[in-house]
């Protein structure tokens, strides 16, 4: 479902910006 695939992908980006916040 490409839904599906669209969540993922914000919710991966979503946590990347998290961990590089927190990595500052």
């Amino acid at each position: 479902d490409s839904s599906e695939q669209k969540r993922r992908d914000i919710i991966g980006s979503f946590l990347t910006e998290i961990i590089l916040s927190l990595k500052e």
